[in-house]
């Protein structure tokens, strides 16, 4: 995604459709905290075709924009945007165009496919500002499958989702040493679009089975990351509004990234399994895709000596499904698990890079770590 240096810490928000202006109600500093997911109609003015979203989701939806055309959010609104909220309500021609092409998809889907998400903006786009209209030969006669792909195939030769898993917990240390894992904490710096690329301290807290917090010590104040197993809150300095009860595929991604701290439990809360390989250069990749309930699927990939390296999953929007990554690397052995000390996490309004400095295993974690935190301003 071109995003530059600018000093974003939207990250790549763009082609806001209803251009965002926070109301005065939604930046109060003495408003109590959010009980439910704030609506982007009461928090953005001018919000003309993307309504009855949650603020989380409308933002979720302006990822799509990004990653579809790989574009940054003053490629489609003023300059101004970058330093004052006020300057997202300016028109633009790109704003007014991309409430067409909204509408123009939606009918699409609508009549040609039951209502059902099947054209999307990337499905023309492709990372393109102007679709094309010709084929590529490049693309014809090269490698065109995308290893990060939601649909999966299984490959006949492929082990079982239990060897897989069996393979990756004896690569890490072994079930006995795995299993015995009950609470972790983590602390590390990271850096990103919304740190100027200066390295950040971050501390991390999780709880068997699915409990995390992460807190990221900014320059603008501390930024919360909290699930308590069934809830969500985003308190961040940086957004409009000052905690975001998170919803839908967000809330979804938070379990996620709680399960992944507990290697012995990922196996069990997914169903649905797939197994396949994928070729990354040179290399090739077990890809173990797995399902909960009616949530998008989740993607497992380890390399050949059974670490895992990436996990790649997918949050549904207003407009189609949206991409997140999370990727490992430098595995270290603490207290007789392997740890990754490196996670680079891509999503389609972001990016960051977190080197770890200290892992805990099993130390004593007060319960209040996973209550919800208090706003950020």
């Amino acid at each position: 995604m071109k995003f530059g240096d600018r000093p974003i810490v939207l990250g790549a928000v763009v082609m806001v459709i209803a251009c965002m202006v926070p109301l005065a109600s939604a930046v109060e500093p003495t408003q109590p905290p959010q009980q439910t997911p704030p609506m982007a109609d009461d928090v953005f003015n001018n919000i003309q075709v993307l309504t009855g979203l949650t603020v989380d989701e409308f933002w979720n939806t302006m990822g799509m924009f990004a990653a579809s055309l790989t574009k940054d959010c003053v490629d489609c609104h003023v300059i101004g945007a970058l330093e004052n909220w006020d300057a997202f309500a300016e028109e633009t021609d790109q704003i007014r165009i991309a409430r067409g092409m909204i509408r123009m998809v939606n009918d699409i889907n609508n009549t040609q496919f039951g209502g059902a998400q099947r054209v999307t903006c990337f499905t023309c786009h492709r990372a393109t500002s102007i679709p094309e209209a010709a084929p590529d030969l490049a693309l014809q006669y090269g490698l065109v499958e995308n290893p990060n792909s939601m649909t999966l195939y299984p490959t006949p030769l492929a082990p079982s989702v239990e060897e897989v898993f069996d393979t990756y917990i004896e690569a890490i240390g072994g079930a006995e040493a795995v299993e015995s894992i009950e609470n972790v904490v983590i602390r590390g710096t990271y850096a990103g679009f919304e740190t100027g690329h200066i390295d950040t301290p971050f501390e991390l807290y999780a709880q068997a089975p699915d409990r995390r917090t992460r807190i990221f010590h900014k320059a603008s104040g501390d930024h919360y990351r909290v699930y308590d197993g069934e809830n969500g809150w985003n308190s961040n300095p940086d957004m409009p509004v000052p905690l975001i009860p998170n919803s839908g595929g967000n809330l979804y991604g938070d379990r996620i990234g709680a399960l992944l701290s507990f290697p012995a439990r990922i196996r069990e809360n997914f169903s649905r399994w797939v197994v396949s390989f994928v070729f990354v250069g040179d290399e090739t990749f077990t890809v173990a895709q797995g399902v909960q309930g009616a949530e998008l699927p989740v993607n497992f990939y380890f390399d050949e000596s059974g670490l895992l390296t990436k996990v790649v999953y997918w949050t549904e929007t207003a407009v189609g499904p949206v991409t997140s990554m999370i990727e490992y690397t430098d595995y270290r052995e603490v207290d007789g698990v392997m740890v990754p000390f490196f996670w680079s996490e891509s999503w389609t309004t972001g990016m960051i890079e977190s080197t770890l400095t200290e892992v805990e295993f099993n130390v004593p974690i007060d319960s209040a770590r996973f209550s919800q935190p208090p706003p950020a301003y």
